[in-house]
């Protein structure tokens, strides 16, 4: 939750409204490592969306949210030897990180995919939390590639929520809808850049 009440007055809303809507209570001091049901972390960008109108939400969270912000997961890949070993642990640790999640890095025929998905099925309303997870994915390879690094494509299951507009500023690349999963395409170029 680092950064949302700020983030979420950005957007024109009151965070105390927002999270009292969703049944949290939400400041910028509170402890980092109080824990945070899932749901409801997913339940509050969605309900910031729906109040502020602007579905690109989880897409502008996701992109100013950087590495280190993801706590100790965060410092394990930002601590990494390689990028390609950052992405390695970020998949295999992401879970510990967030309940209720299944992360893969997949070998493709020209590249990789990072798949993010959320397995819970009582938690429906999650297309705001895939793009900003995909977002903060994207934030890993650019802080070790450089801020103009993109994806080669972006796939998400859910419906398209914004604008075609909105998603090229975020990813620069292709974006798919209603796939089978969520993820990050990418080349194996740059994969032993050092973090």
């Amino acid at each position: 939750m680092t950064g949302a009440s700020s983030f979420i007055r950005q957007q024109g809303c009151d965070p105390d409204v927002i999270a009292r809507s969703v049944g949290l209570q939400i400041a910028d001091d509170l402890p980092p490592t109080l824990a945070l049901r899932l749901e409801d972390y997913c339940n509050l960008f969605e309900e910031v969306a729906r109040q502020s109108g602007r579905y690109d939400t989880g897409l502008a969270y996701g992109q100013q949210f950087q590495p280190d912000q993801l706590g100790l997961i965060g410092y394990i890949a930002l601590t990494s030897a390689t990028l390609g070993d950052a992405l390695i642990n970020l998949a295999e640790l992401f879970p510990y990180h967030q309940r209720a999640t299944q992360t893969r890095l997949v070998r493709m025929a020209d590249g990789f995919r990072i798949e993010y998905r959320i397995t819970d099925p009582l938690i429906s309303r999650r297309a705001q939390d895939a793009e900003l997870t995909m977002g903060m994915f994207c934030n890993v390879f650019r802080r070790a590639l450089g801020k103009s690094w993109h994806p080669d494509a972006v796939w998400f299951e859910h419906t398209c929520q914004s604008t075609a507009a909105d998603y090229a500023a975020a990813f620069d690349a292709p974006v798919f809808f209603q796939r089978g999963t969520t993820a990050l395409l990418f080349s194996d170029v740059g994969l032993d850049v050092p973090m």
